[in-house]
């Protein structure tokens, strides 16, 4: 069959859209379930390790700070003809990034790779193999180093202030309202002291207050690579402990909140160790993995002469006056919103515009294969070191006629001018008319958004660049990280309205 080519269509009106999306006042509205999403074939069926390990991998693959490095994760689990009937499957994790991959991400994708299939092979005999633990932990923390040295700083900065404000050398009074609403009631984190309880209060006390003070005391040793190595650790055992968490909340203040946060992030990575190791134990293709980096497709560029706020208004079949801005754009003026929409406006064709990671490996993986292969082979997950923004969010839901292929951890409802989707030749005809329908469904599901009434819009606090969307549950496989999703209000519908005839053209 003759391959087919997509092409970014009504991309300046898109960027547009986008841009005066991005001026609204809270979050934006995702795209709900859809009803044939629950008799898809192609959805998730309570993989939960799966769904941890990608996760965890992505942000493995973020090691440094910043929007620019986030990163996603795809699995897929094919036969290899070459391989034995013994062997089982091959798992190729497919891996892209805002930021593009340099030597630094090949050697250590090359290493983990090698390690996490020695892993996979020793745990099909049943053996033990602590010489390659250690090593795929050291290749993890060597790796991950630039955003682990943040960590530090952030949590010295955190537990001084912590100790200055005296919380560190006082014990706290017993508050059962405290410990109801931080739902730990009941715990137990030592043995020897049994259940919590307003008995045994100061005694878990007294551990947490020396867990945080042995914590501290790392950061005076002498060897840079040993903090790293002995932080990381203690602060993921930490970050576990209730008796903690009971003794920083007690301060009620944001230093605790903020010592809290850092000691979370501080044990990130040894997190995503466990899992990895785990994974690689569980599933019988690591011993056979691959790991293949996608480079990132080229960048966009507009001539100026995008569609102006007035006409953006006209198609969207709205007035633009005071009570419009206002009820559709927020607490502004028409200046205002003018002003900024220009400045955005003249970004879009003054600099590139970027694909974010997760639309990078859908496009990838559609130029590469069948609906069909994409369906049996891939896991319907994408594995996201950070929630996903509204456009990434929203075109991800459409990618799919009967069901989305991918489903994501969630969204945080923010806009981000400068998205794009690139274009691409060699596609089976059906995976382009699957790019063209999502591309369609996602630009009259802006098109409905930008005609959402601001106050009806439920505004989430928006995860910042940084912030956190690690979990607080795991190795343990039995226990579901959550992480926090907009609650999607609105279902899809098919274009009924005028104005959305108008930007579907």
């Amino acid at each position: 069959m003759t391959s087919s080519a997509f092409r970014w269509e009504n991309a300046e009106v898109f960027t547009s859209l986008a841009n005066l999306l991005s001026l609204r006042k809270g979050a934006c509205v995702g795209p709900a379930e859809r009803r044939d999403d629950i008799n898809s074939a192609h959805v998730c069926a309570g993989d939960d390790l799966k769904r941890r390990f990608l996760d965890k991998f992505a942000k493995v693959m973020s090691r440094n700070k910043g929007r620019e490095c986030v990163a996603c994760v795809a699995l897929r689990e094919s036969r290899n003809a070459n391989l034995e009937e013994t062997d089982g499957v091959k798992i190729t994790l497919l891996v892209a990034r805002n930021e593009a991959f340099g030597n630094v991400d090949f050697n250590f994708c090359d290493k983990v790779e090698r390690l996490l299939a020695a892993l996979g092979a020793s745990a099909r005999i049943n053996a033990e193999n602590p010489t390659v633990e250690k090593a795929l932990w050291e290749a993890m923390l060597g790796y991950n180093e630039p955003r682990i040295e943040q960590y530090i700083s952030n949590f010295e900065e955190s537990v001084r202030a912590f100790a200055d404000n005296g919380y560190l050398d006082s014990i706290p009074s017993f508050s059962l309202e405290q410990a109801l609403n931080l739902s730990v009631e009941t715990f137990r984190d030592s043995n020897e002291i049994g259940l919590y309880s307003k008995a045994t209060h100061d005694a878990y006390m007294q551990i947490a207050q020396a867990q945080l003070r042995e914590l501290r005391g790392i950061l005076s040793l002498g060897d840079r690579v040993m903090q790293r190595d002995l932080l990381a650790e203690k602060a993921y055992s930490v970050r576990h402990m209730d008796s903690v968490r009971i003794f920083i909340n007690a301060s009620r203040s944001n230093v605790g909140s903020k010592l809290l946060s850092d000691i979370d992030f501080l044990g990130r990575l040894r997190s995503c160790y466990y899992t990895l190791v785990e994974a690689a134990e569980t599933f019988p293709g690591f011993a056979n993995l691959s790991i293949m980096l996608v480079d990132k497709p080229a960048s966009h560029n507009f001539p100026p002469t995008l569609p102006s706020l007035d006409d953006l208004f006209k198609r969207l079949e709205l007035p633009l006056n005071p009570a419009t801005v206002q009820k559709f754009v927020g607490d502004t003026t028409i200046a205002t919103v003018r002003q900024d929409f220009l400045k955005l406006q003249h970004k879009a064709f003054s600099q590139t515009l970027a694909t974010h990671a997760e639309i990078q490996l859908v496009f990838y993986i559609a130029q590469r294969m069948h609906p069909e292969i994409l369906t049996k082979e891939f896991h319907p997950y994408i594995g996201c070191s950070k929630l996903c923004c509204f456009l990434c969010f929203t075109f991800l839901r459409f990618f799919g006629q009967y069901g989305p292929f991918f489903k994501v951890r969630g969204c945080h409802g923010r806009v981000y001018p400068l998205w794009s989707l690139p274009d691409a030749s060699g596609l089976h005809v059906d995976m382009c008319m699957e790019l063209y329908l999502a591309l369609r469904k996602t630009l009259y599901h802006m098109s409905r958004e930008m005609t959402r009434t601001v106050a009806t819009s439920p505004h989430h606090k928006v995860e910042p660049s940084a912030g956190i969307t690690d979990d607080y549950s795991d190795p343990p496989s039995n226990i579901r990280d959550c992480h926090p999703q907009l609650t999607i209000q609105s279902e899809f519908h098919p274009p009924r309205a005028s104005w959305a005839t108008v930007f579907l053209k």
